[in-house]
């Protein structure tokens, strides 16, 4: 495939993705969060208030969020803008992202 055309589909992908994840935030679908993440996904919070959390895996991220939001009877996950960047370092098997909300 040609790298243009690979790119597009890479960053598809990855908008799909994030897409996929307001999606089970929105329903607190918690378990889903497994078919999102590797199981030793990093992952990194950075609420802007306070210093950085650091998560690895679907389970981790998905008691921090479940506690975060409990309180609400409503909450709505928003995406406002998304970063991506596809194959950091050069790998093409790899991208990164980070989704404001």
């Amino acid at each position: 495939m040609p790298t243009a055309d690979r790119e597009v589909v890479d960053h598809l992908g990855v908008s799909r993705l994030q897409s996929a994840y307001a999606d089970v935030i929105d329903r607190r679908a918690w378990s889903e969060l497994s078919e999102l993440f590797l199981p030793e996904a990093p992952v990194r919070v950075d609420t802007v208030s306070r210093e950085a959390f650091e998560f690895v895996g679907p389970e981790q991220l998905g008691e921090f969020i479940s506690g975060a939001i409990e309180r609400f009877s409503f909450f709505e996950f928003v995406i406002l803008n998304s970063r991506i960047n596809l194959w950091p370092e050069d790998d093409p098997d790899a991208a990164a992202a980070r989704i404001f909300m």
